[in-house]
């Protein structure tokens, strides 16, 4: 995919987005939010072939929940080109994020008719299809097979319905990448796309709400804002709105005006130059919510360069908000204007703020301090498990994202010292096991703090630590970071210290007493998984749910040991609170 189009035929390659999906579903437990509570589906489109989007991915994790990697070609011999990267599922799986990678077609028009035109070659190309998610065990597929013949509208339409029924007995999520269009057409570039009789099969599709005005045309803004509205909204009527997610460019086009001709696909740093030159002038104009730059080149060429930033980004969540559909989805990491992470951060994760529902029934509380509420199963377990002063304030409504402990997906909420996880399958509320996983990103398993001990207490040479979990994060992608000051605490399991077996670790002094006098310690916090530690000037211990702390300026035994706050650490790698 790129940002390059002829006159003849506007290629594939620009399209596709950042369309944010981690199933963040927003309901309570036995009584589910309005959808229009619920947050943005979040979606990212990643290519392999550019250094800017791997970085990109990397350093702004957080703020997706759904990320489609260009992985499958569908290439002109029928197979299949395959140039997936293990290292980066790992990655994108660790922190949480589905994984639905991206097949498109390397043969157009006429090329590809073959492909579809009969009922024998359809179903060849769906299997085909289906067989790149379900043995992978991704989380879906997106299927971007775009310049197709208007004549082949029908055999397009029964193309996705045959994937359909292939993939989604697995449960994975079935998604389509569609020309944007304000009303039907059965010709030209997006003739062949049925919005109503494609919705069936589909799960989401991304509008690709761009190239209005494109690189073999006349100058102009890529996704003027009034287009873009009416884009929504037919998709809302016919697809349906919890399906339409709406495709937002991160690029833009540089036409040199003095010498006509195919304009440049330019990023949002390939703008930035344009306005340094010598008498460029940069605007954003208010009829498109585009930018532009008029500037001459040093031959003397004056050219007009359009292109996306943040601010025109928060123009068009305005209007995913506005007509109320599922979500949005930008082409691609690495193009973008950085700042277009600070608007999502303002806006829509499961931290951000909501109104009171007015609900004052037992099963509901609302936290006007975080503006979060708290409902049924989750309820009932913080009020019986110790509360504010063991949880802390929520964070978060309820949402759902996968736990890389067991890589299964839960109903969750945040709160300042822990995640709660309601697992359906038991009707049982359960920690997640943030000690764990914050513990492995802060201490490799070969790192002191992680040596298990024997029960005598010395320390078991060259034996890695039994963590048993993913990291929140890896490196610059959403890492915790290293304390300062961590060596390991050389106490002997004798005296007051209890050993547990189960994990190599021991447990003594104010955090056993602390431990053993909880209802259900073990359930609560978990085994310990480290020996007594000195972080920033803090003793504290890690066990598998949370992280235990000795408050050195405690007055009263009941504050001597404190849960930590890693609810609050994790959500702040994130960028969804502050």
């Amino acid at each position: 995919m790129n940002a390059s189009y002829t006159p003849a035929r506007r290629l594939s390659s620009v399209v596709m987005a950042v369309l944010f999906v981690c199933a963040t579903l927003g309901g309570s437990i036995g009584n589910p939010t309005p959808a229009d509570a619920a947050p943005l589906v979040h979606w990212g489109y990643y290519v392999t072939y550019a250094k800017d989007s791997y970085t990109a991915l990397l350093a702004n994790m957080g703020a997706y929940t759904m990320v489609s990697p260009y992985y499958f070609a569908i290439q002109k011999d029928g197979t299949i080109k395959s140039f997936d990267e293990p290292e980066t599922n790992q990655i994108l799986r660790q922190n949480r994020v589905k994984i639905v990678p991206m097949v498109k077609n390397d043969a157009h028009n006429a090329e590809f008719t073959p492909f579809i035109n009969t009922p024998e070659a359809r179903e060849k190309l769906a299997s085909t299809i289906a067989d790149l998610v379900v043995p992978r065990n991704y989380d879906g597929i997106n299927v971007d097979i775009e310049d197709v013949v208007p004549a082949d509208r029908p055999y397009l339409t029964d193309l996705m319905s045959r994937i359909a029924a292939k993939v989604r007995p697995s449960g994975k999520l079935i998604t389509q990448a569609v020309v944007g269009k304000a009303q039907d057409s059965k010709g030209g570039y997006g003739g062949a796309f049925d919005y109503a009789a494609l919705a069936p099969s589909v799960d989401y599709v991304l509008l690709m709400a761009y190239d209005y005005h494109y690189a073999g045309g006349d100058p102009g803004p890529v996704a003027p804002i009034d287009w873009v509205r009416d884009v929504a909204k037919f998709a809302a009527s016919t697809f349906g709105a919890q399906k339409s997610l709406l495709g937002v460019p991160l690029y833009g086009y540089d036409w040199n005006i003095t010498t006509g001709g195919t304009a440049k696909a330019i990023t949002y740093n390939n703008a930035l130059t344009r306005v340094q030159k010598p008498g460029a002038i940069r605007t954003l104009d208010p009829a498109s919510q585009s930018e532009v730059v008029r500037y001459t080149d040093e031959d003397g060429n004056k050219h007009e360069a359009w292109f996306e930033s943040a601010a025109t980004f928060d123009a068009k969540l305005k209007v995913v908000k506005e007509v109320g559909i599922a979500g949005f989805g930008t082409w691609r990491i690495g193009q973008e204007d950085p700042g277009v992470y600070d608007v999502l951060r303002r806006g829509d994760t499961p931290a951000a703020r909501v109104a009171s529902t007015g609900d004052t029934t037992p099963s509901h509380t609302y936290f006007a301090e975080t503006g979060h509420n708290l409902s049924n199963a989750l309820k009932a377990f913080y009020d019986s498990n110790g509360g504010l002063a063991r949880f802390g304030l929520p964070l978060t409504e309820e949402f759902t994202e996968r736990n890389p402990a067991d890589d299964k997906v839960y109903t969750v909420q945040y709160f300042e010292r822990a995640r709660m996880e309601y697992h359906s399958d038991t009707a049982s509320v359960a920690l997640g096991t943030l000690g764990t996983e914050i513990f492995n990103s802060r201490y490799p398993g070969n790192s002191p703090a992680a040596a298990p001990v024997a029960a005598s207490g010395s320390p078991v040479a060259g034996t890695p630590g039994i963590a048993g979990s993913a990291s929140v994060g890896t490196g610059t992608a959403g890492s915790l970071g290293s304390p300062a000051n961590s060596p390991v605490s050389a106490a002997a399991a004798t005296g007051d210290k209890r050993y547990f077996p189960e994990t190599r670790h021991t447990l003594g002094s104010a955090f056993r007493q602390y431990w053993e006098a909880t209802p259900n310690g073990l359930g609560i916090f978990g085994y310990p998984i480290s020996e007594e530690l000195t972080e920033n000037g803090k003793t504290v211990q890690y066990f598998q749910r949370v992280r235990l702390e000795l408050n050195a300026a405690a007055t009263t035994p009941e504050t001597k040991v404190q849960v930590g706050l890693l609810g609050s650490e994790v959500l702040r790698v994130r960028g969804w609170v502050q």
